[in-house]
């Protein structure tokens, strides 16, 4: 007589192992490439104002104060100040 070994669970083993990789495989998939269509764009971003140029045309007269810069003195603790 030859021994098999026969598993209790049998194929039924092998079918829930299969339906969990099924499950797993379609998670990723609906994560990584969605039912629904591609997004339409969105509008253009509009040009950074670092690199245009002046507008053309009139324009506000400002006049700035002319006050020349100083170097201020650094705030010193005094011998009685305590840390905090």
């Amino acid at each position: 007589m030859t021994d098999q070994n026969v598993s209790r669970y049998g194929w039924k083993m092998w079918l829930v192992i299969a339906a969990a990789l099924a499950a797993l495989l379609a998670i990723v998939l609906l994560f990584y490439a969605p039912l629904r269509g591609p997004t339409p764009d969105e509008a253009p971003a509009s040009p950074s104002t670092e690199w245009t140029t002046a507008p053309e045309g009139p324009a506000v007269q400002v006049d700035l104060p002319d006050t020349p810069m100083r170097n201020v003195p650094r705030a010193t603790p005094s011998a009685t100040s305590q840390p905090r």
